[in-house]
């Protein structure tokens, strides 16, 4: 049986600042990024602070983790839709909030195990990738904004509906 090989990253240092992209590559050769709008964050970012998000308005981390981790959510769902059938997969996600990554594991397998039949929470690991892969070059271009490189991706632009709804559902 083959096995689909995802791999996740961020390029960016804040999520709340300027530049902000999260990237999916599936099988080292398709990928999905998004580059998050400043409407998006400013947005979000407000319905958190009035606590519209079931999320304290002190726990910052929080909220960052689960707005990173609802795009992951919803570029894995464009992601799947590519699937031709559903096999097995193994997911590789950066480590981009040192000791969160139980919570963005946890919410990940949640919102996508219905879809994703056979995944395996033992298939969601911890990785650090190298410079030069696929992964880190793509996250990198569409921070950036590198037209040429982008050209070949698929990129999206998230409703703000989807976002939240996914944060707020988030359990701990």
């Amino acid at each position: 049986m083959p096995i689909d090989l995802f791999e996740i990253d961020k390029s960016g240092s804040d999520l709340l600042n300027r530049d902000y992209s999260v990237v999916v590559v599936k099988n080292n050769q398709t990928v999905f990024g998004y580059k998050i709008e400043q409407h998006v964050k400013d947005e979000l970012t407000n319905q958190f602070r009035k606590g519209l998000l079931n999320i304290s308005n002190d726990n910052v981390l929080n909220f960052k983790i689960r707005f990173h981790t609802a795009i992951i959510i919803l570029l894995m769902k464009e992601a799947i839709k590519r699937r031709e059938k559903l096999d097995e997969c193994k997911v590789l996600i950066c480590n981009d909030y040192d000791g969160h990554f139980h919570e963005i594991k946890d919410m990940f397998f949640t919102n996508l195990k219905p879809e994703m039949p056979t995944l395996d929470r033992e298939k969601i690991i911890m990785a650090k990738f190298p410079p030069e892969s696929l992964i880190q070059r793509a996250a990198k271009s569409v921070y950036k904004g590198d037209k040429e490189e982008m050209s070949r991706f698929n990129l999206y632009h998230f409703d703000i509906e989807q976002l939240k709804d996914l944060i707020k559902k988030a359990r701990r």
